[in-house]
């Protein structure tokens, strides 16, 4: 009797341990075309706020990151309804990342918004210097995604965003925006064609 409890036990951790792995696995493979996504989008309006904000002095291009939010909803929202639209729920480990990286985005926008407040004490449209705060935060973003995928590789780019973050505390205004842009794209788009190039690999090459 006790050796059947003892099987059963064992069974039970075993089939645990089988569902967190297929849960990290299909959510690391779900995560790389987002990755890429939003990774593009960091860059190409990171790019485009550095370069006109260099061009005309004026810290109200951040605005910018406003209208890339609004089209990276759009996308999330649309992703979301193809992937969930009759199917199961989306499990605990897909949440944890979704909300993650929501909070960040939200947060990324209200301080872009914040950023460009006007101060009567000062000429023009003062800048506030947030993206050293906000790159911290992709770290630490990328951190929790990293330890709920389970890609140990990954860890390696949330130190880029770090090493970004300290970057970005002795650049200009439109050098920290250009640091942003090459965040998405080095810790962004690359991992997640690393991780889309695995997915497809261990699927005999097959399109996932």
């Amino acid at each position: 009797m006790k050796d059947e409890e003892k099987l059963s036990a064992e069974r039970s951790l075993e089939i645990i341990g089988d569902a967190i792995w297929r849960s990290r696995r299909d959510v690391t493979a779900d995560a790389a075309t987002p990755m890429i996504v939003w990774g593009a989008l960091i860059c190409i309006t990171g790019v485009a706020v550095s370069w006109t904000w260099r061009a005309t002095g004026d810290p109200l291009w951040n605005l910018l990151w406003v209208a890339m939010g609004g089209i990276g909803w759009a996308y999330y929202l649309i992703n979301l309804k193809r992937k969930y639209d009759g199917e199961q729920a989306p499990t605990f480990a897909a949440q944890v990342i979704r909300w993650t990286w929501m909070f960040f985005a939200m947060i990324t926008v209200f301080a872009a918004i914040y950023s460009c407040q006007p101060n009567k004490a000062a000429q023009g449209w003062p800048y506030v210097p947030i993206y050293p705060a906000v790159l911290l935060l992709f770290s630490l973003a990328s951190a929790v995604s990293t330890v709920v995928m389970g890609v140990n590789e990954n860890y390696g780019f949330s130190a880029m965003s770090l090493i970004a973050a300290g970057w970005a505390l002795q650049d200009s205004g439109p050098g920290q925006a250009f640091d942003m842009a090459m965040v998405g794209l080095f810790c962004l788009v690359v991992p997640g064609i690393v991780i889309k190039y695995k997915t497809w690999k261990q699927h005999g090459g097959q399109e996932t």
